[in-house]
């Protein structure tokens, strides 16, 4: 059993880059006045990318064998 280091490598930098899009987007939501920003909702950005990374990671593990 052997960890694909490039894997790990991709799917932090993915949660890095939808993390900070989402801080991106909570932030300009801030400043609209009919908007609202939002903790809980920058955490479900994330949850649903872990999710989408678990699903896809699946997946692809299952083609692979």
């Amino acid at each position: 059993y052997s960890i694909n280091t490039r894997a790990v490598a991709r799917v932090i930098v993915t949660l890095v880059l939808i993390g900070s899009l989402g801080v991106i987007d909570e932030t300009i939501q801030y400043f609209l006045p009919y908007r609202n920003a939002s903790i809980a909702d920058w955490c479900f950005d994330v949850a649903a990318a872990v999710v989408v990374i678990c699903i896809l990671g699946l997946r692809n593990k299952k083609a692979n064998h």
